[in-house]
């Protein structure tokens, strides 16, 4: 089949989960012998590759915001603008879009091929309503998708009840093998945390708090927080006090290896999100062979369900994350946690994921 994936933005120079999805799904697609093209807008598109692996990638540049107020063209609707171009006149059987407004520039495009929308989020109605180019975009897109997917049980019913909108739930996959290896010989407790410092729903400053706890009894335990984008984490950590911020290190620039590498040396990796639609890292973590401890909110609770591999804590709850951390510390210690761990992220597998969306195609392109 001749396949397109559309996305607002392209991996590395924006690497958060949506992109880091594409990136996977275009390369596993690829190597079932689809040809797929890969379309983004990127700030440099002549430092954009032109391949990545066996996918071809087409870059547009990005425009700059425009207007102010509730009609502004921010950087998102100026991304489907661009996109609009770059996907006019394509012999396509089937795209997917990653986010409404690049849905919306295949949507009015003339004689569009059938497309499939990956809602990357949890669908709040009063985010959504104070910028009315989203609220026409949004309309637009969903209106012409011949599938909806939404990643959880949880952003399934966010969709149906903040926007009216059904969908089927399709959870994303995950390049499992990338993670999988040799995991070090601990020297000390590492606590990992790959959640943007820089999104209040992430609430890593609660993690911080939690970890400055745990130092009490385990003094040598180091907190990692992964970034790429690090100034936020690192003006979290220059706040601290110097006992607890000479145990806080800020990795950044990390590609998918040398993260690979940071979730097999991780002792336990946290998410201490609320609103999650799904929480990649999760899967990363255990594919790895590490325990996560995660929030007891959004979609969390459908990924670490199983008390043999996670730790769950009733969202804002300092005294729970602190027990959390602890129980999956010695969860860590078991022989058996890492084999449980990588068997449980199975589940997000392509191999397990792939044959579902390679079905929709199908059925679509026909």
């Amino acid at each position: 089949m001749q396949i397109a994936l559309t996305s607002p933005y392209g991996y590395p120079e924006v690497a958060r989960g949506a992109e880091r999805y594409c990136s996977e799904l275009s390369t596993w697609l690829a190597g079932r012998g689809h040809d797929v093209t890969w379309l983004y807008t990127a700030r440099d598109p002549s430092a954009a590759p032109t391949h990545h692996g066996p996918v071809a990638v087409e870059v547009s540049a990005a425009r700059a915001p425009r207007g102010a107020g509730r009609w502004e063209r921010d950087a998102l609707v100026q991304a489907g603008r661009a996109l609009h171009t770059a996907v006019r006149g394509r012999q396509l059987d089937v795209v997917q879009c990653h986010h409404h407004v690049d849905a919306t520039a295949l949507r009015l495009t003339r004689s569009h091929p059938p497309y499939v929308i990956w809602v990357p989020g949890v669908a709040r109605r009063a985010i959504v309503r104070r910028r009315v180019l989203h609220v026409l975009s949004a309309r637009v897109a969903m209106g012409g998708a011949a599938r909806i997917h939404s990643l959880s049980r949880y952003a399934q019913a966010a969709l149906r009840d903040e926007l009216g909108v059904a969908s089927e739930v399709v959870p994303p996959g995950v390049d499992v093998a990338r993670y999988a290896g040799e995991r070090p010989v601990a020297t000390h407790p590492v606590v990992l945390c790959t959640a943007a410092v820089d999104d209040p729903r992430k609430n890593v400053a609660l993690l911080v708090q939690a970890f400055a706890r745990l130092l009490r009894d385990l003094p040598d335990a180091e907190l990692v927080i992964a970034n790429q984008h690090p100034a936020a984490a690192t003006r979290l950590r220059d706040d601290l006090d110097a006992p607890v911020r000479a145990r806080v290190t800020v990795a950044a620039g990390l590609d998918f290896d040398a993260l690979a590498a940071l979730y097999r040396a991780a002792t336990v990796s946290v998410l201490p999100s609320v609103d999650e639609a799904f929480g990649l890292v999760m899967v990363e973590s255990l594919a790895a062979g590490t325990p996560v401890v995660g929030t007891a909110h959004g979609a969390i609770p459908e990924v670490l369900d199983d008390d043999r591999v996670s730790r769950l804590f009733p969202p804002g709850d300092l005294e729970a994350l602190v027990g959390a951390l602890r129980g999956a510390l010695e969860l860590s210690g078991e022989a058996a946690t890492a084999a449980l761990c990588r068997a449980h992220a199975q589940r997000w597998s392509w191999s397990s994921v792939g044959p579902m969306l390679e079905a929709i195609y199908g059925d679509l392109a026909a």
